[in-house]
């Protein structure tokens, strides 16, 4: 039985001086996001008739769209990547701002003051802020709750809820 324990102590101990050996000589492990074409879906989707799908037409140079959803009873969301890698989500949803604001931003969020916008959607959008640096833009559209949020430059994320339209796919 000693050697059992003594054996099962070795290979522990070798195990260990494995993973402590490869954390050291391993490189920042990060996967690069493939952009994606979101165009094709907000397509479907004004042909599907369920809500007026609100999106960026185009995206600024050295932005990459990564990631969406779409549920047609609530939700459509678009997530973004800017030219430094940060995070920017837009999210539409039939639901209500303090929930939304919960949900994608923080439970704690602050309320900040109103901004005017030169949007399609809104003249005067919410803004909300977290301790951690996320911000948000949010307006009201027909019968949905639109939400831009990220933790990027806050005159960016405005220029992004600027852009953002209503109008059919050409």
């Amino acid at each position: 039985m000693p050697g059992m324990v003594g054996a099962m102590v070795v290979v522990i101990g070798v195990i260990l001086v494995f993973v402590i050996v490869r954390a050291f000589n391993r490189d920042d492990f990060q996967v690069e996001r493939e952009p994606i074409d979101y165009v094709p879906t907000v397509e479907g989707i004004q042909q599907a008739g369920s809500f007026p799908v609100v999106y960026p037409p185009s995206l600024p140079e050295e932005w990459k769209a990564v990631d969406l959803s779409y549920d047609p009873e609530a939700l459509w969301s678009l997530s973004v990547f800017d030219g430094d890698e940060r995070y920017v989500g837009l999210f539409q949803a039939r639901s209500e701002v303090d929930d939304m604001v919960e949900e994608y931003v923080a439970e704690d969020a602050e309320e900040g003051a109103a901004v005017q916008l030169d949007s399609d959607l809104s003249g005067t959008w919410q803004t909300f802020s977290d301790g951690d640096g996320d911000h948000a833009l949010v307006a009201r559209y027909r019968e949905t709750v639109v939400m831009v949020v990220g933790a990027g430059d806050q005159q960016e994320l405005r220029e992004f809820a600027e852009s953002l339209s209503v109008e059919a796919v050409e």
